[in-house]
């Protein structure tokens, strides 16, 4: 039977230059959406000496201004960072002296000079009573990434991938060059909003072309653009900010990095397959036309095989069930128990994903080589899955993987600081052990839910998940005041949690997939027992599922 994919080849060279278009893609992401680490900063900082008259104060070196002027904490060890003592002046000598019995808040602060070079931190001034002003940087660009994959996905299905495409590629033209020119951290947000709808309409409208233009056998594909894409960003990175030593040159750099993407556009055909499914026969075969033609792949009577299509596809929609609401999840008990636990480990996993992004430049050590080695050993975790999701089973895989992960932050917990190297071995073995994890968490969400459910469940965690980034930043500041230690607590309270829900869910390596929602029930209510493991060697679920409805009912 003819599929689109006969026509235009299952992988000729359009599809390897759509998965090099879609990998660049991946690479801007992971440029831009763990940013946040180096564009916001905590380094040390202290009351500016206020400009006075006669030059006074001005002969002081910062180390006497600060002795004589700025409160110190013996249990700290610290200088006080937003207040200053007040100032007196002498009558008879005009000498100003500090005030010790009166404080008064910072107008003006210093900072101490940052290993990232100049950010966004000093340039506005993010600290003390405006320190949150850090976090609402990265929640309000994750939390809009959340909405637009929400929304994107159904302007995709209504009017194409390529227009979806091509508009969010010059929307992150346009946001990224914009974020240069940020005068004030209002449009510094709106600018990233944009940037965000961007990337999230790009992510969409991509990976559902790729899906509908790439033969069965090559949808491995697919994992290797999202991953090797999203790695190589958080590679390029630390070296982008270690040669510039200012956010706004790397914001420069992410702008620069963007505009190839405007020149591939001609080539970024519509999908086929979408337009045979929307009734727009003449389009569709132009579009194969164009895709066989870039393929150097002879066509018969493509009108004809288009018309063929169509029919088909009509008869489809008729004989069979068609895409349910997300809510049919949660009507059964064993489908609601599986969304539940999905949903909450989406939640919890990016929590911990960011969340560790970002103290892995805090962790002590050169923070560039720290950063570096972490996405290294994501790129390493990520290969090694390829292998495991098609050989191990996904359940043990995912429970030891996050348990070792948890285990490593609960160690690095408790070991001292001066163990520098000791830490840092420890959590980054942890984290190759998350990526593992992560990734088959990844494979196993596709594969548990119903085909019916399956975009609409796939998208709630991923939407869950994004929710749980967009939190991460807040979760942070609250945590601060009480040091690494708990904030390390927490992370591997929530990977022990994560570890321990996979228990509650079904195998799903090697068995036939359901189809519709009664079969997905039914498919996780008998997984554990015998019949069941029996039928995932079946490759028609359905079949197994009636026999079973036949016999408790005699039982009946």
């Amino acid at each position: 039977m003819t599929e689109v994919v006969d026509l235009i080849g299952h992988f000729g060279p359009w599809q390897a230059w759509l998965v090099a278009f879609i990998t660049y893609r991946g690479i801007l992401t992971g440029l831009n959406n763990l940013a946040f680490v180096f564009l916001v900063t905590d380094n040390d900082h202290w009351c500016s000496r206020p400009t006075l008259p006669d030059g006074l104060l001005a002969n002081l070196s910062e180390t006497e201004w600060k002795e004589r002027f700025i409160p110190y904490d013996n249990v700290s060890g610290s200088y006080s960072q937003c207040s200053m003592y007040g100032l007196l002046q002498n009558s008879t000598t005009g000498e100003i002296l500090p005030d010790y019995t009166s404080l008064k808040s910072c107008d003006a602060w210093t900072y101490d000079e940052h290993v990232f070079g100049h950010t966004a931190t000093d340039e506005w001034n993010l600290v003390c009573k405006d320190t949150w002003k850090r976090s609402l940087m990265q929640s309000t660009y994750m939390g809009f990434f959340m909405l637009a994959i929400l929304l994107i996905g159904n302007v995709s299905d209504r009017f194409g991938r390529r227009i979806v495409a091509v508009f969010s590629s010059i929307c992150l033209c346009a946001s990224a060059f914009a974020l240069t020119f940020s005068s004030s951290l209002n449009f510094f947000l709106v600018a990233r909003i944009g940037l965000a709808f961007a990337i999230s309409g790009l992510q969409v409208a991509c990976f559902s072309l790729l899906a509908e233009t790439i033969g069965p056998k090559f949808r491995i594909a697919l994992n290797v653009c999202y991953g090797y894409g999203w790695i190589i960003g958080l590679l390029v990175l630390p070296g982008v900010v270690w040669l510039a030593q200012d956010w706004r040159k790397l914001l420069i750099v992410q702008a620069a990095f963007s505009v190839p993407l405007l020149f591939a556009l001609p080539w970024l055909y519509e999908s086929p397959r979408w337009l045979v499914s929307v009734g727009k026969q003449e389009e569709a075969v132009k579009a194969i036309r164009k895709i066989a033609h870039f393929n150097k792949k002879q066509l018969g009577d493509v009108e004809k095989e288009v018309e063929g299509l169509m029919k088909r596809k009509q008869n489809d929609m008729q004989a069979h069930q068609s895409n349910v609401s997300v809510i049919g999840l949660f009507k059964t008990k064993y489908l609601r128990r599986n969304t539940l636990v999905m949903i909450t480990t989406a939640f919890m996993s990016s929590i911990v994903y960011y969340g560790f992004s970002r103290t892995a430049t805090t962790l002590g050590g050169n923070p560039y080589l720290n950063f570096g080695i972490a996405a290294g050993l994501e790129c390493a975790g990520y290969t090694l899955s390829l292998a495991t999701t098609k050989y191990l089973k996904r359940i043990p895989t995912m429970f030891l993987s996050y348990g070792f992960f948890g285990l490593t932050l609960l160690i690095t917990a408790f070991t001292p600081r001066e163990y520098l190297a000791l830490r840092t071995t420890i959590r980054m073995v942890g984290w190759f052990t998350y990526t593992l994890g992560y990734t088959t968490q990844f494979v196993f969400q596709n594969e548990m839910f119903p085909t019916v459910a399956r975009s609409g469940g796939f998208g709630l965690c991923s939407t869950i998940g994004r929710l749980g980034a967009t939190l991460e930043p807040w979760i942070n500041v609250f945590l601060m005041w009480w040091g690494e230690k708990v904030i390390l607590i927490l992370y591997s309270a929530m990977v022990f949690v994560i570890s321990a829900a996979m228990i509650l869910l079904p195998e799903t390596l090697g068995s036939p997939l359901p189809d519709t929602l009664e079969e997905g029930e039914l498919y996780s209510a008998l997984k554990l027992s015998k019949k069941m493991k029996n039928a995932s060697k079946s490759k028609d679920l359905y079949t197994v599922v009636q026999a079973e409805d036949r016999e408790l009912e005699n039982k009946i």
